[in-house]
């Protein structure tokens, strides 16, 4: 029995050691049955939507493995142009997955004064930075040729205060409109993409 246990164990160390990688290359995903994701582990596409990860922009992902994804955002937005850094978790391997995911994103801000309403209710303010924490949920398709659409929802918050009055005594109902544009607030976007 002892002889059997140390046969399958070598045995299985022999198959991990066969398949390391030298050090220095690519890591690739391993390609899992018709997991049409580990087969195609880069993707380049395009998001757009309330709270998306670029704001409007382009996206690159990198599958680490059929379920996991690391992905990186730039685009522009009510906050000014915009990065996004997002891992997301896959449950399935067939090209339609629900999947769960959190983000870092960071609106630059808007240079220069911006002027809100109008006559003696008007005012003058400044969008400064705003790094936002993204959670959402979502449903991805991939095609056996790569190409990606998917449909994301969930909340972002802001982390730190990005609205500076500059002039003028607004209502707390201008704010309130302006807060709802530049502020935390619900997700709701859209992504295309190819995968390669």
């Amino acid at each position: 029995m002892k002889l059997r246990s140390a046969s399958v164990a070598l045995a299985l160390w022999s198959a991990a050691a066969a398949r390391a990688e030298l050090p220095g290359a690519e890591v690739r995903p391993e390609s899992v049955g018709t997991d049409v994701r580990s087969r195609r582990p880069w993707v380049i596409g395009a998001e757009a939507g309330w709270n998306a990860l670029p704001g409007a922009g382009l996206v690159i992902a990198r599958r680490v493995d059929p379920h996991f994804t690391l992905e990186a955002g730039v685009g522009f937005s009510a906050e000014g142009p915009k990065f996004g850094l997002r891992g997301r978790y896959g449950f399935l391997q067939s090209g339609w997955t629900p999947f769960l995911a959190a983000g870092f994103l960071y609106g630059t801000g808007v240079p220069g004064p911006q002027t809100e309403g109008a006559g003696a209710k008007a005012f003058r303010y400044r969008i400064d930075g705003s790094p936002f924490l993204q959670l959402v949920a979502g449903a991805e398709y991939q095609g056996a040729r790569g190409f990606i659409v998917s449909l994301t929802g969930g909340y972002a918050r802001l982390l730190q205060e990005n609205l500076v009055i500059l002039s003028g005594a607004p209502a707390e109902t201008d704010l309130s409109a302006l807060r709802r544009r530049t502020g935390s607030g619900p997700v709701a976007s859209i992504g295309l993409g190819h995968a390669f």
